[in-house]
């Protein structure tokens, strides 16, 4: 990752303090919701003014809730580079992995 230009850093800072009026209530909301879990935790997204959910997973725990909703031949992408990643490699610096999974035959 290369660092952000000056310019571009003041930019953002400024747009996030215009965005504050709706982004505060949004965030407090969604806040009220987020939960931490063992193997997955809901939080509060920056991205849409702090208007979205997400839902953080361990690459296994996302495995297991594929499966139990009935996909197989699961794969898993890293975000930068697309190669491909086991559940049991240590995932912590990507920030998004990619799944593809094939339905169960009839679905």
């Amino acid at each position: 990752m290369t660092p952000l230009p000056a310019r571009r850093v003041v930019y953002n800072v400024l747009r996030r303090v215009a965005e504050l009026p709706r982004s505060a209530p949004n965030y407090r909301r969604l806040q009220a919701i987020s939960s931490d879990e063992k193997t997955y935790g809901l939080r509060p997204s920056a991205s849409h003014r702090f208007g979205i959910l997400v839902h953080f997973v361990t690459a296994g725990a996302e495995l297991d809730e594929l499966r139990d909703a009935g996909f197989g031949d699961v794969e898993i992408y890293a975000d930068l580079d697309g190669h491909r990643v086991e559940a049991t490699d240590d995932t912590s610096r990507f920030v998004w992995l990619y799944y593809v999974a094939r339905a169960a035959a009839g679905d």
